[in-house]
């Protein structure tokens, strides 16, 4: 069995600067650098032969690249905070992926909960962190924001549990459509 989920993987830039929020506050059990994604859709567990189908209906979705960024910090759990996360700015084109992964787990029988789509990346889980504590911080870190970066794949990884924090594997990539440059080409100077 494989436990998989889908998701963006981010440029080592990115990271560092998640990297750099990831202390002071009591009660966070910070996210190693390597398991900082944007989630598209968790799958749970499958077999090898499930794994293969949902690899396959995933290398046939079609879908534009894009750019996005991270802005702003929040919590998952009002009362009772569970999961520090980064937001996503610009996330449009994020969502619409995520709800084509999605239509295409469905369609092959994947169970996937029915909740709003949040885009976020999670780089704390909290375990007794007071509610003050949490709120404070994350007021703290209001001007948060990442460079913009390009999206141009996303991944299907499998999670291997272990002591500590889970281990990520990219077990496939799949490209998405590039999109058309956003300025307009200049002729080399052996054109004119």
């Amino acid at each position: 069995m494989a436990r998989l989920f889908v998701g963006i993987a981010l440029p080592p830039s990115i990271c560092d600067r998640l990297m750099n929020l990831q202390s002071g506050l009591p009660g966070a059990r910070w996210r190693p650098r390597d398991n900082l994604h944007v989630s598209l859709a968790f799958i749970g567990d499958v077999d090898s032969h499930e794994a293969r189908d949902i690899e396959h209906a995933l290398d046939r979705l079609d879908a534009p690249a894009f750019d996005i960024r991270c802005k702003g910090l929040g919590h998952f759990g009002k009362s009772r905070p569970h999961t520090l996360w980064a937001g996503i700015d610009e996330a449009g084109e994020l969502s619409h992926l995520a709800g084509k992964v999605v239509n295409v787990l469905k369609r092959l029988g994947v169970k996937i909960e029915n909740r709003k789509y949040t885009p976020h990346v999670t780089i704390a889980y909290l375990r007794n962190a007071r509610r003050d504590h949490v709120n404070d911080f994350v007021a703290r870190q209001d001007d948060f924001a990442s460079d913009p970066f390009y999206v141009d794949r996303f991944v299907l990884y499998q999670s291997h549990m272990g002591k500590g924090a889970s281990h990520y594997v990219r077990h496939a990539e799949f490209a998405l459509a590039a999109f058309p440059s956003t300025f307009e080409e200049q002729p080399l100077d052996d054109d004119v």
